[in-house]
């Protein structure tokens, strides 16, 4: 179970450093679809403009908040 736990610890402390880059991706694709002279892809660009802000806040949160649980304790 230790080996577990420690695995996990690793795999967050690898990943923190780069998690800024899920939200960049997400805010890139809504941006282009907007930049795209297309209605269909402005009214998808409008209708999920809400949710990729959602999902980066829930991924990067989980990514940082169990970074800093880990850190908390010790194996």
């Amino acid at each position: 179970m230790d080996k577990f736990a420690e695995n996990i610890k690793n795999l967050l402390s690898a990943c923190t450093p780069y998690a800024w880059i899920l939200p960049m991706i997400g805010l890139a694709v809504v941006g282009i679809a907007l930049a795209i002279p297309s209605d269909k892809t402005k009214e998808f660009a409008k209708s999920h403009w809400a949710t990729v802000i959602l999902g980066t806040i829930i991924v990067c949160g989980c990514v940082y908040v169990g970074d800093w649980f880990f850190k908390k304790i010790s194996f």
